[in-house]
């Protein structure tokens, strides 16, 4: 029950009520409730300045878990790019040992995608933490498989290159055991006829006649002829393919025909006289994009590091050559 106020007027010398009007209340309200506002509202402002909401706590703890995620995801995108310089580095070596030219560096590190690819990721509140690893991870992506492209090309060389090892001429093409002595290298020689210097083209290879003469690589005879007067006689041209033919002159007997294909280490032919020659030996050449060069850098199977060296000095001798 709302309690009636009075208040003496002295005028009258008598009791009166105390009449409230609306605006009074209103005043009245207002002064208490303004300030009790205002501090109300102070503590909110100093709660959240220093305090956190619980769906905040719950953010944050969201965020913090994204961020420590983020990390390990960066962390492994850094060790697979060390893996991958590892994997660069192997298919450097594989390309200089198979004789090929190394990736450009512009295709190796080739760039990902476009203004707008990651514009979906923009809404996000970890936005930026999103685009970054969506990049890294993007260019990882690239590298990987413009890495397994090369590989692919390096199994490739490879396949080719192990029948290029099987077609170059390798051996010498008579059998240590069967060879009396390597009488004339490649060279400026004397001319067994003329008595003059003039080049010589090949190796001279004494042996006895009827020694048997060998392939020196993979190939196809491309000549077998049996002319026994002038020139180089009775000799053999095989073709090994990547530029390199051997030729096989003063054959006393041949043992292999036109276009028949044959393996290193084969039995062509057998040691003779014939053609341009004084006694028997076997006349070798090695020619190389149709030019003829020094068979002695081609002994590499058959020679230790000692014999190659002897067969260099005796090789260098300006001696008489045997045709």
């Amino acid at each position: 029950m709302i309690k009636t106020k009075y208040y003496y007027d002295p005028e009258s010398l008598s009791y009166k009520k105390i009449k409230v009007s609306k605006a009074g209340i209103i005043k009245t309200v207002a002064f208490y409730l303004v300030p009790i506002l205002i501090v109300n509202c102070l503590i909110c402002v100093v709660i959240l300045s220093f305090f956190s909401t619980p769906k905040e706590l719950l953010l944050k703890k969201e965020i913090g878990q994204l961020s420590n995620q983020y990390k390990n995801i960066e962390e492994k995108i850094f060790n697979a790019e060390k893996e991958l310089e590892k994997l660069y580095e192997k298919e450097l070596t594989s390309r200089i040992i198979l004789e090929s030219k190394p990736m450009h560096e512009d295709i190796r590190k080739a760039g990902y995608g476009g203004t707008n690819l990651y514009e979906k990721f923009e809404k996000f509140n970890s936005s930026e933490l999103m685009i970054d690893i969506s990049k890294k991870t993007d260019q990882i992506i690239k590298k990987l498989s413009v890495q397994s492209k090369s590989f692919d090309e390096i199994i490739n060389l490879a396949k080719d290159y192990s029948n290029k090892i099987r077609c170059i001429p390798a051996i010498q093409p008579i059998s240590n055991k069967d060879l009396s002595r390597i009488s004339s290298g490649f060279g400026y020689r004397i001319d067994p006829h003329y008595g003059i210097k003039k080049m010589h083209t090949g190796t001279d290879f004494a042996a006895p006649r009827g020694t048997p003469v060998y392939a020196t690589g993979n190939g196809q005879v491309i000549k077998a002829e049996n002319k026994v007067r002038g020139g180089y006689g009775k000799n053999i041209i095989i073709d090994h393919g990547y530029g390199y033919k051997t030729q096989y002159a003063h054959l006393n007997r041949l043992a292999v025909k036109e276009g028949q294909k044959v393996k290193r280490g084969e039995l062509i032919g057998y040691v003779g006289s014939t053609g341009k020659s004084t006694s028997p030996h076997l006349h070798y050449e090695v020619h190389l994009n149709d030019k003829k060069v020094n068979p002695i850098n081609y002994f590499y199977n058959d020679l230790t590091i000692e014999e190659y060296d002897e067969m260099r000095k005796i090789c260098s001798q300006e001696n008489q050559s045997f045709d």
